[in-house]
């Protein structure tokens, strides 16, 4: 078995020995062979699986390598990482309520966008003209609301002021307001009505004659006629009777009437009406004319029943 010299007792052959040890181990040109050193308390180079306390080199702190790092090295290491670190964070806004500085940016969201996204300046420039300022700004258009009401309106005192219900007069005629002027509205156009009814019994001339008549301002009138008269005599068979600016002219009357049987008229009645509309003032007559036929008079045979002959006219515009 190899062996090392042992000294006092190997003087001729220490060297011998020496060498046959070595060769166990050693190949000739001196490095080790494969497998001559035991795994037992030792480490291989291959993954070494290391005990205890193995030290190495501490490397300098800027060291980026496959280099062995001591404990020395990582605490350096970790002290600039975390001088760094705190250093950037400082320099950083938390998620939760960041108390941003100088000029944030952000992406600028759709139009119309109404969700909780971030609005820059030029997400509100494009979507301020769809919406009123809380002072002034001109409506257009149609415009409706969801409500007749319209909280904490005040009595205006200008034309151009928005009135509560309450602020607009009524006419005393109670038919509602037009042609208004700021807040002082012009009573709508007073329905009128007149007329005019003979109120005795009077002979009726035989050849076109007014009986009655009306003098009526500028609007527009319905004129209502009617004639309710006898011939006790029976000697008129025919009668006519119109309404119009002229007595004795039935050419531009506004309307009329006529009975013509070829039979006494002995007791007749008989009424019409007509919408005319009337830039001035006008008198309006009512005209009779009686006889056998539109040329044969009968004067002083019929007689009108009192007031029952006559012409009622209602303006309404």
């Amino acid at each position: 078995m190899s062996r090392l010299p042992v000294v006092g007792s190997d003087d001729s052959t220490w060297g011998f020995i020496l060498n046959d040890y070595l060769e166990v181990s050693h190949n000739a040109d001196g490095t080790l062979k494969v497998g001559a050193v035991s795994a037992a308390g030792a480490a291989t180079l291959a993954s070494p699986a290391l005990t205890g306390s193995p030290t190495a080199p501490t490397q300098s702190a800027a060291d980026n390598s496959t280099k062995l790092a001591t404990t020395a090295y990582a605490d350096t290491a970790v002290g600039v990482e975390t001088s760094r670190a705190e250093t950037a964070e400082a320099l950083l806004a938390p998620l939760a309520s960041p108390p941003l500085t100088g000029n944030p940016t952000a992406p600028t969201q759709s139009s119309g966008d109404n969700s909780t996204k971030l609005a820059t300046t030029a997400f509100v420039k494009t979507n301020s003209g769809l919406y009123l300022p809380l002072t002034g700004g001109t409506m257009s258009g149609a415009i409706a609301m969801g409500s007749r009401n319209i909280t904490g309106l005040t009595n205006g005192s200008a034309s151009s002021d928005a009135a509560a219900f309450g602020q607009i007069p009524v006419p005393a005629n109670g038919y509602g307001i037009s042609g208004n002027t700021g807040l002082t509205p012009t009573p709508a156009v007073a329905l009128s009505c007149l007329e005019n009814y003979i109120t005795e019994d009077v002979d009726l001339p035989g050849p076109p004659t007014d009986v009655t008549s009306l003098s009526l301002p500028a609007g527009t009138w319905v004129i209502f006629a009617r004639a309710h008269v006898e011939d006790p005599s029976g000697a008129a068979s025919y009668m006519a009777c119109w309404i119009g600016p002229n007595s004795a002219d039935p050419t531009d009357a506004y309307g009329g009437a006529q009975f013509d049987s070829g039979n006494p008229i002995y007791t007749q009645s008989f009424s019409f009406f007509k919408k005319v509309v009337l830039a001035t003032t006008t008198t309006v007559y009512m005209t009779t004319q009686t006889g056998q036929d539109m040329t044969a008079y009968a004067n002083d045979q019929i007689n009108s029943i009192p007031n029952q002959t006559g012409i009622t006219a209602l303006r309404v515009a």
